[in-house]
């Protein structure tokens, strides 16, 4: 179970199966988690998430926005 906050990675990518547009740290960090939230993960978007495409079937534990 991680907890994940969605940034825009360098690509401007947005897609939520994207790995680069998530962290473990905040959504302002540089820090990539490597992979997007799975079921029994906390997803977070914060005031500096920005964009965000659910682009493929997805899951989580915990949505907040």
């Amino acid at each position: 179970m991680a907890t994940t906050y969605y940034k825009r990675d360098g690509t401007g990518t947005t897609n939520w199966n994207s790995a680069t547009s998530w962290s473990t740290v905040s959504a302002t960090s540089s820090t990539n988690s490597g992979t997007f939230p799975i079921a029994g993960d906390t997803a977070n978007f914060t005031a500096q998430s920005i964009g965000g495409n659910v682009n493929v079937a997805s899951a989580c534990a915990t949505l907040n926005m």
